[in-house]
């Protein structure tokens, strides 16, 4: 009988408020790179980048994104999630906080390379 006395969260309660961070989490983290998108080629281009340099500019991102997640569940397996998860954001915050200081086009590309590999762990 003391169990009834104690308040206890049900379950779907627990996993809505949990379902709707994972939300909110993944549309900010999708905000952040498609709001990217439309800039990063111009912004390339003002830092000196040729057209073709701009587009491995902008395609670094996925291609280093697609190869990062591959390697990814091997990875959350084998040490679990938060350290990785923790570490691919950090990863992706340091790279948006240095885009604006970038000064040179090689140094925008290994930020879109840091960025991609941090957005797919």
């Amino acid at each position: 009988m003391n169990r009834s006395k104690r308040q206890r969260t049900p379950l779907l309660a627990r996993s809505s408020a949990g379902l709707i961070a994972i939300y909110v989490i993944s549309f900010a983290l999708f905000l952040d790179n498609h709001s990217l998108a439309p800039v990063i080629a111009p912004y390339a281009a003002s830092l000196g980048a040729t057209v073709a340099m701009a587009g491995v500019i902008v395609g670094a991102f996925s291609a280093i994104n697609l190869f990062s997640n591959l390697g990814a569940g091997y990875i959350l397996d084998r040490i679990g999630r938060r350290l990785p998860l923790l570490t691919g954001l950090a990863l992706m915050g340091v790279a948006l906080l240095l885009y604006p200081v970038a000064g040179e086009p090689e140094r925008l590309l290994v930020l879109r390379m840091v960025h991609g590999l941090g957005a797919g762990l």
